[in-house]
């Protein structure tokens, strides 16, 4: 067997732990609570309904066990929500940095055993009922991800529960032999034709593919951030918590050739990131960027987000000051928090790539 500390990639995680003030953590937990139940609105869902139904897109009553809610945080405590992101990585392995560190997990409760009650609950709710269920873990070429150790991590942890799990190839798992399916392929909506085995069981509904391509479409995709403002879905939910969600709102727009010119004007307080990306692959900061490049963004939908800078962090490394910036990654299952890991960095934008930086504890202090 391959020894798990070389499946770990240079800069994944970090020596420094995070203090943050106490009084962050019930604001995330409130800005994750206000997600979910706008997520959970019944007008909210018949608002995306016909967008859902021209994608090909069957909603079934799944959600996500494991996503995240990922905020930049100033150190007074103000947040604001950068992304969602409905297969987030590091849960698990975040638990165990976390057991490493000596640290609590926040919230005060097993993660791990909240992720086992979230699994059960899917299934459950598909009328799944199995005391051993089959669990599929699946990405494209899964060997060759650089947390390639999560996966090998999540399996032995199903394996521990007493479940069958196996590692599989997006496009070569067959649905049909499992109950569940970890799905951590970066197609959200499953649109590759490789993968037409695995839309076909999204689709279904059976076996329990999470995330759901339509659970992706009413959470993580980019658009959603420039609908959450719009007078337009606020007009259709009056009775919603809108003035408490827009302290955690960045404004939002989706690049055009009506406001670009204004956009550019404006640019040095915007951050632009393409609609259909994952990660930080081809995003820019307005004050940073070539009148070239920018307009080369109107070829591609593109999010215009007002730019709130990544707070920094100072740590001491060999006698040496080392100041980092983070953002805070917040999982949950549903309207419940169930750990928040920080990602430090140096740069533009998060990368995983800075030395003595990557994912790091967060210990929340009075």
């Amino acid at each position: 067997m391959v020894p798990l500390d070389s499946l770990i990639s240079d800069n994944l995680l970090s020596p420094f732990e995070l203090k943050l003030p106490a009084a962050t953590l019930p604001k995330i937990e409130r800005a994750v609570k206000l997600c979910s139940d706008l997520r959970e609105n019944p007008a909210y869902q018949k608002q995306l309904k016909t967008q859902l139904e021209e994608k090909g897109i069957t909603a079934h009553n799944h959600r996500s066990i494991m996503m995240s809610y990922d905020f930049h945080a100033d150190m007074e405590g103000n947040l604001k929500l950068i992304e969602v992101n409905t297969n987030a990585s590091f849960l698990i392995l975040g638990t165990h940095l976390y057991e490493t560190e000596n640290i609590k997990p926040v919230p005060l409760r097993n993660p791990l055993a909240d992720l086992k009650s979230a699994i059960e609950q899917e299934l459950n709710s598909m009328g799944i009922n199995t005391t051993k269920p089959r669990i599929a873990i699946v990405d494209e070429k899964p060997e060759q991800q650089r947390l390639y150790i999560e996966f090998v991590v999540a399996k032995a942890l199903f394996e521990s529960w007493g479940w069958t799990a196996a590692i599989k190839d997006s496009s070569e798992v067959n649905p049909a032999d499992y109950d569940f399916i970890y799905n951590r392929d970066t197609d959200f909506f499953l649109e590759n034709t490789q993968l037409a085995n695995l839309r076909s069981a999204a689709q279904n509904g059976k076996p329990v593919v999470s995330p759901h391509p339509a659970e992706y479409f009413y959470l993580a995709a980019k658009e959603r951030l420039v609908e959450w403002s719009s007078p337009e879905l606020r007009n259709l939910i009056p009775n919603f918590s809108w003035t408490e969600l827009d302290q955690f709102l960045l404004k939002s727009e989706i690049l055009n050739l009506e406001n670009r010119e204004r956009l550019w004007t404006e640019r040095k307080k915007i951050f632009f990131k393409p609609v259909h990306a994952f990660g930080a692959k081809s995003s820019f900061r307005g004050a940073t960027i070539s009148r070239g490049t920018y307009e080369g963004m109107l070829n591609n939908e593109t999010l215009a987000q007002e730019f709130f800078p990544a707070p920094e962090a100072n740590f001491k490394h060999q006698e040496t000051d080392i100041k980092m910036k983070f953002d805070l990654r917040c999982y949950a299952y549903r309207d419940r928090l169930q750990m928040v890991i920080a990602r430090l960095y140096q740069g533009q934008v998060t990368n995983l790539r800075t030395t003595l930086g990557g994912f790091s504890c967060v210990n929340f202090t009075p």
